[in-house]
C-alpha cells in the first residue's frame, strides 16, 4: 500500500439519499407560530422551525395567547390550523389569496378576517370569520360555519361566491355590496348558499344576492331573517325555503324563482318582480306584493295583497285582510277568494284580467277607469 486513502463514489446510494430527500420535502412539515406579540406571516423567525409556510407545510397557530398575525401575501399550505386553548389569535388576509390544499380550521378561539382577499380550498370555522370589502370563495371550494360560529360579511365591495357556503351557526350579512354567486359546470363554478336547519342567516341591508351565471341556490332550511330597515333586498338566486322566511322589516323581493315548503313570518313584504320572478306559495304570507311575474300555489293564504302587475296562478287563494288591486291577471283555471271581513280595491286605470274565478265573501270596491 502506498498510504492513499481510496474512496469509492456509490450511484446507488447517492440515489437513495436523492430520493429521501424529495420525499422528506413532498412529505412537508409542521410549522408552529410561537410570536405571542403577533406580526407578519412571512416573518421567519415567527415559526418554529424558522422557516414560512410552504405549499406540503402544515401551518399551526396554536400557541396560547392574544395576538394577530398579518398576511399580505399569497400564502398557500396543506393545512391550517387557527385557534390555541385559551386567548384570542386572529390571522388577518389583506388583499391576498389564502389556499388549502388539505383543508383549514377556524378554532373555537380563532379569528379570520379576510378583506378583498380571495379563499381556495376547504375551511370549516368554528369561531369567527369576518370577510369585508369584497372577495372570492374559489370554484370548488367549500366555506362551512360550523354550530355556533360567526361569518360577518360587511363593506361595500361585491363578494363573489364561486365555491360553496354553508351556515349551520350565524351569518351577518351587513354593508352595501352584493353576493354575486355562479353555479356553473362548464366553467368549474359550484357556487351556491346553504343555510341549514337551527342556523340563522341575519340580513342587515339592502342589497341583492345575483346570480352571475348558471342557475345557484339558496337552500334555506333554518331562519332568513330580514330585520333592519324599510327597503328592499332583492334575491336573484333560486331560493328553496322549508325553513323560516322571516321579513321583520322592510321587503324580500324575489326576481328569479322562489318556492315555499316552509314559513314565512313579520311585518314585511315578500315581493316577485319583474318578468322572470316566481314563487310557488304552500302556506300563508302575511303581506305580499306582486310587481311582475307569477305567484303560483295550492290552497295559499294572503294576509294583505299589493298587486300592480303580474299573475296570480294557483287555485284555492284566499285574501284575508286588504288587497289593492291596480293591474295584472288571474290566471286561467284560478280561483281568488276574498274572504269574509275580508276587503279588495280594485282601481287605477289598467285592465284587469280575469282567466279564472273571482269569489267575494267580504267586500269588493272598483273604482277608477279601467275595465275588467
Amino acid at each position: 500500500m502506498n498510504g492513499q486513502c481510496h474512496h469509492s463514489f456509490s450511484p446507488k446510494l447517492f440515489f437513495a439519499l436523492l430520493v429521501t430527500g424529495i420525499l422528506f420535502s413532498a412529505q412537508g412539515a409542521t410549522i408552529t407560530w410561537t410570536n405571542t406579540s403577533g406580526g407578519s406571516w412571512s416573518v421567519t423567525n415567527n415559526w418554529s422551525p424558522h422557516q414560512v409556510p410552504g405549499a406540503a407545510d402544515t401551518a399551526l397557530i396554536t400557541t396560547s395567547g392574544n395576538y394577530t398575525i398579518t398576511l399580505n401575501a399569497n400564502a398557500q399550505v396543506a393545512g391550517l390550523t387557527l385557534g390555541a386553548a385559551s386567548g384570542i389569535q386572529t390571522l388577518t388576509v389583506s388583499g391576498s389569496t389564502l389556499s388549502f390544499t388539505n383543508g383549514g380550521t377556524v378554532g373555537t378561539n380563532g379569528v379570520l378576517n379576510l378583506s378583498g382577499s380571495t379563499l381556495t380550498g376547504l375551511l370549516t370555522v368554528n369561531g369567527a370569520l369576518n370577510w369585508s370589502n369584497g372577495g372570492n370563495l374559489s370554484a370548488g371550494s367549500a366555506l362551512t360555519i360550523a354550530t355556533n360560529a360567526i361569518l360577518n360579511i360587511s363593506g361595500n365591495g361585491t363578494e363573489n361566491i364561486y365555491g360553496m357556503l354553508t351556515n349551520a351557526g350565524t351569518v351577518n350579512w351587513s354593508g352595501t355590496g352584493n353576493l354575486w354567486v355562479y353555479n356553473y359546470s362548464p366553467s368549474g363554478y359550484t357556487g351556491g348558499i346553504v343555510n341549514l336547519a337551527g342556523a340563522l342567516f341575519n340580513v342587515q341591508n339592502d342589497q341583492a344576492i345575483i346570480s352571475v351565471q348558471g342557475s345557484p341556490t339558496f337552500n334555506n332550511a333554518g331562519i332568513f331573517l330580514k330585520s333592519p330597515g324599510t327597503n328592499t333586498t332583492t334575491i336573484g338566486v333560486i331560493f328553496n325555503n322549508t325553513g323560516v322566511l322571516n321579513v321583520a322589516s322592510g321587503t324580500v323581493a324575489f326576481s328569479s324563482g322562489a318556492v315555499d315548503n316552509g314559513t314565512i313570518a313579520g311585518a314585511g313584504n315578500v315581493s316577485v318582480i319583474n318578468s322572470s320572478g316566481a314563487l310557488t306559495l304552500n302556506g300563508a304570507v302575511p303581506n305580499l306584493i306582486i310587481a311582475g311575474g307569477t305567484v303560483t300555489g295550492v290552497n295559499p293564504s294572503i294576509g294583505n295583497l299589493t298587486w300592480s302587475s303580474g299573475v296570480l296562478q294557483g287555485t284555492n287563494a284566499t285574501v284575508t285582510g286588504l288587497a289593492s288591486w291596480t293591474g295584472g291577471s288571474l290566471g286561467s283555471g284560478s280561483t281568488l277568494t276574498i274572504a269574509n271581513n275580508a276587503i279588495l280595491n280594485i282601481s287605477g286605470n289598467n285592465t284587469k284580467n280575469l282567466y279564472g274565478m273571482l269569489t267575494n265573501a267580504g267586500t269588493v270596491n272598483w273604482s277608477g277607469t279601467g275595465n275588467l
